[in-house]
């Protein structure tokens, strides 16, 4: 078995940490059941040396294990595998609207995290269900066709109808379901909590800003954000003139670098932009550098959802992601314990504002 692991290691992704494969290649044994529950591993000084490895990276790797709930360290006895088997392998199916495009970031990043989740349950897969114009016999015969045990559900076109009593039978836990859905008593909603685009505001407004603009669309998934940005800026007695919304939900980039363009015809133009998309954001971004305004010293500008690691470096109001995601597939296992009772229904998730460069306060800039 060392042998077998130390190879795995050493050809695994070298671009992640060693002691980031060893707990992934550790993982797998346990749950495989090759290090059955209650064996007993080498000490750490054998199992570093037989591995090649440093203490210090070996504990990384058995705390991660340990944080899994797959082995229990006791002082003086040893480290236990503690990880049984699950009884039950549990399918789980993710609704996704048809219309969803899968390299886009948000998507993809959702669908990553929730597969992950369920992975490091060790009990659980996840299918993919994209339903075009579903009906509710529809969705009852993908449903019984894939064997799933429960459904996550995303903004789709099946949100609503999974609200009929039809599919009372069914566990499920809404992501980021529409606020005009109301979530009966025997489902659950995780979601992005109220106030996203107005921490925005509220924080370029304390680097100084006063002229705040804002590329968007009236696309409905938009409407509470477009609505947050318009309260929060009449709250301050701020000029909403620099509200641009868009109708053209095809070509978002395009309409981001045209609003820019229109704004820049007066002199009087903003100080700092907020963009509630990706594509808004690029757009936004290029325009401005086509204008010749640079970034942050003539203009601030905060997207939505942009990941830290992408170029170039945006500031963003960013969701946390991760954590909604192991709230939802943590809710749907909770679902299948006979005789659980959860009260909360709905889980709300504050955004963060991550700063990336993209920002900087005005005075310092005078």
């Amino acid at each position: 078995m060392i042998k077998t692991l130390k190879n795995n290691i050493e050809s695994e992704n070298p671009a992640l940490p060693i002691y980031r494969r060893l707990a992934e290649e550790l993982r797998i044994l346990i749950v495989s059941g090759e290090l059955a529950s209650g064996s007993r591993l080498p000490s750490e000084a054998d199992l570093s040396e037989q591995l090649g490895i440093n203490n210090r990276t070996l504990r990384k790797s058995l705390k991660i294990l340990a944080d899994m709930g797959l082995i229990s360290q006791c002082q003086g006895k040893g480290t236990f595998v503690t990880y049984r088997k699950p009884e039950r392998w549990f399918r789980f199916g993710v609704v996704l609207g048809s219309a969803w495009n899968l390299n886009d970031l948000y998507p993809m990043r959702m669908l990553t995290v929730l597969e992950n989740a369920a992975s490091a349950s060790g009990s659980a897969e996840l299918v993919l269900l994209r339903i075009k114009n579903p009906t509710t016999e529809k969705i009852l015969a993908e449903i019984n066709r894939t064997q799933c045990d429960g459904l996550l559900v995303l903004p789709s076109e099946s949100e609503k109808l999974l609200l009929e009593s039809e599919f009372d039978h069914i566990p499920m836990v809404f992501i980021n379901m529409e606020r005009s859905c109301s979530v009966p008593e025997n489902r659950f909603h995780v979601r992005l909590a109220d106030g996203a685009v107005s921490s925005a505001v509220e924080y370029l407004y304390r680097l100084g800003h006063r002229k705040i603009g804002y590329i968007g669309n009236d696309h409905e998934n938009l409407l509470r954000r477009n609505r947050e940005f318009l309260e929060s800026v009449r709250g301050r007695e701020l000029n909403d003139r620099y509200f641009m919304l868009d109708g053209n939900y095809d070509n978002v980039y395009d309409s981001a670098v045209d609003a820019v363009f229109r704004m820049w015809e007066s002199e009087d133009h903003p100080t700092a932009l907020i963009c509630p998309g990706v594509a808004f954001a690029y757009g936004a971004w290029q325009a401005l550098m086509l204008k010749g305004v640079k970034i942050p010293q003539e203009c601030s500008i905060i997207g939505f959802d942009i990941n830290s690691y992408t170029n170039p470096h945006f500031s963003s109001i960013v969701q946390p992601i991760e954590d909604m995601a192991n709230k939802a597939v943590e809710l749907l296992f909770a679902q299948q314990s006979c005789g659980k009772q959860l009260k909360q229904k709905l889980y709300d998730f504050p955004a963060k504002i991550v700063e990336c460069g993209s920002c900087m306060s005005l005075n310092a800039i005078r």
